[in-house]
């Protein structure tokens, strides 16, 4: 049987295309995902405390937390954008991931004042403040309400210290750290525990894998807090069949530093890992160094792979490169022994076009796209 397994997409039409074989079942009782949603929960200051402020009411502090985007806070003048101005805040004690960041908006919507970069610390007990990280911020795009800066890791806090490291100048080339608003923010996942569980116990020997890609764009989830409610998916499904298998969601772009962090704070089985690299932005070897670096890490983690990819290649490779390097990928994960599933998504982004690209027709027959990928079988 081959372990190669092709989808074909057509957002527009929502038109699934074939699957070849995957062991030999139907892909419902080989693998089964299980939906989730993302939570976002946030927490407003009950107090503040800022290092310098404009004397004046139309600039206090407390507009930081008052939950008016319409009021803002400003430090006093600073000579040097290479400044060392704070604020902080705090509520009653939390998990939480992210800050969410609130600037002063001019009346045709563009932020003024707002940090380049900043260093953010977390309250996690009397006068104990964790350092987070020190980021860098673009200046928000005009009438965006807010920022979010998500965090690699959850920490239970009671508040933030939020420290301006470098200033963009106002109208009049001055230096402020302006502020309309900031808030604690918990990102995390829920699923339905008992429509687990049932399924479990309808498929018992199926493998469960939860959700997708936790650590990609706006969906991104702190690994440690993907991994806490992965304990509780794999509590589910093992409750309605103790003998199914489990496995966590895909990692995009072959993340193997996300699955270090995932491991790190997971006590749960795993009896498959998901790695996923989209996009062929190099050439092949560059490809194929970051997938053959996760089936190492898979190997060192002790469970097999299942690699999601693009069959497309970048558009300035000719129609020649592109079948050659697909060749060459599907070679090298055919003779991969802990590579116990390829999945092939028929698209191609590159060249502007998300309809996607059929592999077959509404009858039945093959497309080209679909010819050729059989002929690499």
């Amino acid at each position: 049987m081959s372990k190669f397994a092709a989808w074909a997409q057509n957002l527009a039409l929502n038109n699934h295309g074939i699957r070849l074989q995957a062991y030999g079942v139907t892909p419902g009782q080989a693998r089964q995902a299980i939906p989730f949603s993302t939570l976002d929960t946030f927490f407003c200051g009950v107090d503040v405390e800022a290092g310098s402020t404009l004397p004046s009411p139309d600039w206090d502090e407390r507009h930081i937390i008052d939950g008016d985007p319409s009021t803002v806070w400003s430090s006093a003048r600073s000579s040097s954008p290479n400044a060392n101005i704070y604020f902080a805040f705090w509520w009653g004690k939390q998990c939480v991931n992210g800050l969410e960041l609130t600037p002063r908006r001019l009346h045709d919507g563009t932020a003024l004042c707002f940090p380049s970069r900043i260093e953010i610390r977390a309250s996690v007990g009397p006068n104990n403040w964790q350092f987070i990280g020190s980021f860098a911020l673009d200046n928000p795009v005009p009438g965006s309400q807010s920022v979010i800066i998500p965090f690699d890791c959850t920490v239970e806090a009671d508040g933030f210290m939020v420290s301006a490291r470098q200033l963009r100048p106002d109208d009049n080339g001055s230096y402020y750290f302006q502020m309309a608003g900031a808030r604690a923010r918990y990102r995390s996942l829920d699923f339905n525990e008992a429509a687990t569980h049932s399924l479990a116990a309808q498929f018992p020997t199926t493998l469960f894998f939860f959700g997708d890609e936790p650590n990609s764009g706006g969906n991104s989830l702190p690994a440690d807090e993907y991994a806490r409610v992965y304990g509780k998916f794999v509590a589910a499904i093992k409750s309605g069949s103790p003998i199914a298998r489990v496995s966590p969601a895909g990692i995009c772009e072959c993340d193997t530093a996300y699955a270090d962090y995932f491991v790190k704070a997971n006590n749960s089985p795993v009896d498959e890992w998901r790695f996923h690299k989209f996009y062929w932005p190099e050439r092949y070897s560059a490809w194929e160094t970051a997938v053959r670096n996760a089936i190492a890490w898979c190997r060192d983690h002790g469970a097999p792979m299942v690699l999601g990819s693009f069959g497309s290649p970048a558009p300035e490779l000719a129609e020649m490169d592109m079948r050659q390097y697909q060749q060459q990928a599907m070679t090298m994960i055919a003779q991969e022994s802990n590579i116990v599933e390829a999945v092939w998504w028929s698209f191609d982004h590159f060249n502007g076009d998300d309809s996607g690209h059929l592999l077959v027709m509404p009858d039945g027959t093959l497309t080209k796209d679909g010819e050729l990928f059989v002929s690499l079988m």
